[in-house]
């Protein structure tokens, strides 16, 4: 994952518990995006065959898009993924970006190749000592990446 996602091995993954809305509460702007659970979190399809439809702007262009955004082959089932998807178009009509609180992180691991300084500076903006953070760090010789509490 490290290699594939996070510009080999120097991004951080973001663990979550998430509750049935993501937005609530104070916001920043009226217009924010609620994000609901059966709307927008979606489980990735793990399939042996490759995706292929046509993105031809019609009606069902979106729901194309969304398919093939949700596809990963099944040697990745193991991770049992979610992703949350919210189509630009939304954002630019409620003027206001999709914002998450941070009361919904977890845990934070950070890939081999971040520096302490990247470390410690997030840290500092999550502001919060009950969240789980870990480093990754190779296992020379061997593909095999060994988290470590920070």
């Amino acid at each position: 994952m490290w290699s594939h996602y996070s510009d080999y091995h120097k991004g951080v993954v973001v663990g979550l518990t998430l509750p049935e809305v993501l937005v609530e509460g104070d916001r920043e702007c009226p217009g924010e995006i609620v994000i609901i659970r059966d709307k927008y979190i979606h489980a990735v399809k793990y399939s042996k065959n490759e995706l292929r439809l046509p993105l031809i702007q019609d009606r069902d262009h979106i729901n194309n898009y969304l398919k093939i955004c949700l596809q990963k082959s099944p040697q990745w089932k193991y991770e049992k993924e979610k992703r949350i998807i919210v189509v630009s178009s939304e954002v630019r009509k409620s003027g206001c970006r999709v914002v998450m609180s941070n009361k919904y992180i977890t845990k934070v691991i950070f890939g081999a190749r971040v520096s302490v300084a990247q470390i410690d500076e997030t840290i500092n903006e999550i502001g919060r000592k009950d969240i789980i953070y870990k480093r990754a760090i190779f296992n020379h010789g061997k593909f095999k990446l060994t988290l470590v509490p920070i």
